[in-house]
């Protein structure tokens, strides 16, 4: 499937050396992935009262949250739906906003693996592909350029070794912090660019299929990605007109537009239904900044942090031997740098702007950086690799032909000596692959035996309030999804499309409760329909402490201690379905449906889930009236007598044309990899005889 292929083997750099370095670079990946965990997925542990086996999973901040969806994914899944609504965090939330791309990943790991790993243990592995992701891209540039082959093993040594902080990207973001869909999404743009440069400056067919199905993915992995796609692909755009290759400007105008548009229209076909969403229901989204750029002198701090001060020296240094007119740069690496000055003008002018256009105003600067710090990476790589080069030219015989391997293999082993094993003068926040806490501990596992007895006693239609957590886990409540069916609420990451919900914090400061115990003494137990609460050890800013606070709260009934968590249950609790006061004869509630039947359902009926667009609902099967009420929930007016309640999140006609404009994207792709090529020569043949024809008309005419 080549288009005119150019050659990947410069002078000096043949197939077998080519292999050689390939084995070295997933030798060193293999590596990584063993000091991450990948072959210690599972643990045994001795709890009070026999053994319990857990997933030694990643357990820090963000880490349960994504886990717990793949959960939730597999699940609904196995009962035949397609999950489009996640109905068991704090209300419930539409897919869309916090896409599935990375739970897909958990799923397919899972499927893979024959349920030989477990959905949970699936998800530390996915985290482990994504942290080795850029060595694949850095494979591809260099092949590419036909650079040394050391340059990829160099460039991945860097991002290996060097951390960043929590919003810099790299090991400390995503395997630290968790934040593996904003990593994920950045390393996914970052594939598509440089694929998507082989495809357009180096005409390389397949490339340009896999520069769409990774824009894809980057889409429905984090839609923030799209920003860096784009820039990226208006840059490969300026990079491959201005470039002299012997054709016309108007041939490689064309040429360039074709095969960018190509991509980018498939792409955006495949990924219809998240993107459709997003822009159908922006209006509907409240984001809560966190992050900023202020003063605007963070930015260089962060680049310094992102990939440390050596590194954004050189890059900058690469940027520049690379986009510098007078040098012959390699045509790849100049596209890379050209998007890489782009996405540095974007986060600029997103750091700056008092108003920006929708979408982009839910932006926060410092959370563009993964995918500079890749480009920064690569630049700074390049930039040693011309100073190799230039060594090499001034020597002869056997020197020259192994000074690049010395200085670039070399370096990488500086690198990772430096910082995965440092020297004294390496302070321990840029050391590279430190240890995280796992989930393969009694902590984890009292916490599991926690949440499955609360399951058992939980009253039907009722759902779970889980306050606390074990020391610098911070988010590990978010782990309850994976071990029961309830819907949950949380007293910390309370993460709302919406600002409405009634509780004790306030939207615009955090996503958390600064005393729960304000919630234990409050009507915030019946206002969510809660039957069952589990708590834990946590400080608090003032007043008693949750845990202290059940053991003498009177709504509360003692079940039972596991380790460091208590369960209870409500007296007297509502449901996620009432009439009033009145609780509902019968009950059901899943993601996607929701039925309640009443003796008597005259009065209002409140449906404790969070409004939406989609949600329909019906009274003994005739169409109802859905009304969002302050708090963000759902009321429905009901007659006289006993009535049968039914709320469905329903497939719009939106959804529709996502699916189906989804499904025309596989089929565009499809024909594109069987005949793209021929159609792709016999457009360049027809507009370059055209080319000469007008040439040669016009030269017929000069006397």
């Amino acid at each position: 499937m080549s288009e005119n292929r150019a050659s990947t083997s410069g002078p000096g750099h043949s197939r077998r050396a080519w292999a050689l370095w390939t084995v070295i670079l997933t030798g060193l990946c293999l590596w990584v992935a063993a000091r991450m965990g990948l072959f210690d997925l599972t643990r045994s542990i001795d709890v009070e009262g026999g053994t319990v086996s857990v997933p030694n999973m990643y357990g820090t901040v963000d880490h349960p949250f994504h886990a717990a969806r793949g959960a939730i994914l597999l699940e609904s899944l196995r009962d035949g739906e397609l999950l489009r609504w996640v109905g068991q965090h704090q209300g419930g939330y539409p897919v869309e906003f916090y896409p599935l791309g990375i739970a897909w990943l958990d799923v397919a790991i899972h499927g893979l693996t024959f349920g030989t790993i477990s959905i949970l243990s699936a998800h530390k592995v996915a985290v482990i592909i994504v942290f080795l992701l850029p060595a694949v891209t850095f494979w591809l540039l260099a092949r590419g350029d036909r650079m040394h082959p050391a340059t990829a093993v160099l460039a991945t040594a860097v991002h290996v070794a060097v951390p960043g902080h929590w919003l810099n990207g790299g090991y400390e973001e995503l395997v630290g912090w968790g934040l593996v869909t904003n990593v994920a999404g950045a390393s996914l743009a970052f594939l598509a660019t440089v694929s998507l440069a082989r495809f357009v400056l180096n005409r390389e067919f397949g490339m340009g299929i896999l520069a769409t199905l990774v824009a894809a993915g980057g889409a429905v992995t984090n839609p923030r990605s799209l920003f860096a796609i784009v820039i990226a692909a208006l840059a490969l755009f300026v990079v491959a007109v201005l470039r002299q290759d012997g054709r016309a400007l108007r041939i490689r105008a064309a040429d360039a537009l074709l095969r960018i548009a190509g991509v980018g229209g498939i792409a955006f076909l495949l990924a219809a239904p998240v993107v459709l969403a997003l822009f159908r229901y922006n209006s509907e989204y409240f984001f809560l900044h966190y992050e900023f750029y202020d003063p605007l002198s963070e930015y260089w701090t962060a680049m310094t942090t992102a990939v440390s001060a050596p590194v954004a020296v050189l890059a900058v240094i690469g940027l520049i031997l690379a986009l510098l007119p007078l040098r012959a740069a390699s045509n790849v690496s100049r596209g890379v740098a050209a998007a890489g000055l782009g996405y540095g003008l974007l986060t600029v002018w997103v750091a700056t702007a008092s108003v920006v256009p929708p979408l982009v105003e839910q932006l926060e600067a410092p959370r563009l950086m993964p995918y500079q710090r890749q480009l920064m990476i690569w630049l700074a790589v390049y930039a040693v690799a011309w100073a190799a080069g230039s060594v090499t030219r001034k020597l002869e015989g056997w020197q020259g032909e192994w000074m690049p391997t010395f200085l670039l293999a070399g370096l990488a082993i500086v690198v990772l000596v430096a910082h995965v094993r440092p020297f004294g003068f390496i302070p321990d926040e840029h050391v590279g692959l430190r240890e995280i806490s796992t989930t393969g501990n009694a902590d984890h596992a009292n916490f599991v035996l926690a949440i499955e007895r609360g399951e058992e006693v939980r009253p039907a239609g009722t759902a779970m309030f889980v306050i606390g957590n074990r020391d610098d886990w911070w988010h590990q409540q978010l782990w309850g999804p994976a071990y029961s069916d309830a819907w949950f609420y949380y007293d910390d990451w309370m993460w709302y499309w919406h600002d409405d919900h009634a509780g004790p914090y306030q939207p615009a400061n955090g996503y958390w409760m600064p005393n729960p115990t304000d919630a234990l003494e409050g009507s915030y137990l019946d206002d969510n329909g809660i039957g069952v609460v589990a708590v834990s050890d946590m400080w608090v800013p003032s007043g008693a402490p949750p845990r202290e606070s059940a053991r003498n709260n009177p709504r509360l009934t003692f079940v039972e201690t596991y380790g460091a968590w208590d369960v209870y249950t409500v007296n007297q609790p509502t449901a996620i379905v009432t009439n009033g006061d009145t609780l509902p004869a019968e009950i059901s509630v899943g993601n996607h449906e929701i039925r309640a039947r009443f003796d008597d359902g005259d009065g209002n009926i409140l449906v404790r889930q969070n409004w939406f667009d989609r949600w329909t609902a019906t009274v003994d099967g005739a169409p109802a009236e859905i009304v969002r009420r302050p708090d963000g929930y759902m009321e429905i007016v009901a007659p006289p007598g006993a009535v049968d309640v039914r709320l469905e999140y329903s497939v719009t006609g939106l959804d529709w044309v996502g699916r189906s404009a989804s499904v025309a994207g596989v089929l565009l792709l499809g024909v594109a990899a069987w005949r793209g090529p021929t159609v792709l020569r016999r457009l360049h043949d027809a507009t370059t005889i055209s080319d000469t024809l007008t040439m040669s008309s016009t030269q017929e005419g000069t006397p």
